[in-house]
């Protein structure tokens, strides 16, 4: 059984705040990605654009594939 690494996605979530040149987004927005990645997960659920950003450049589909403009 595979046992999570959550300072692993910690890790990786400091590892991408610091390739901001800008304001990063918040501690949520790049953690929540990290732990999918790290967990080995294949799809990401949000509504959150900068964590949804973060999944897709990372290979993750998203799901819903599209936000409804509001």
């Amino acid at each position: 059984m595979y046992a999570p690494d959550f300072g692993e996605a910690l890790q990786k979530a400091r590892q991408w705040n610091a390739q901001f040149d800008y304001s990063p987004p918040s501690l949520s927005a790049l953690l929540h990605p990290a732990i999918a990645v790290c967990f080995g997960f294949t799809h990401f659920c949000s509504f959150a654009p900068d964590s949804r950003n973060l999944a897709k450049a990372q290979g993750l589909e998203l799901v819903p594939a599209t936000l409804a403009a509001v």
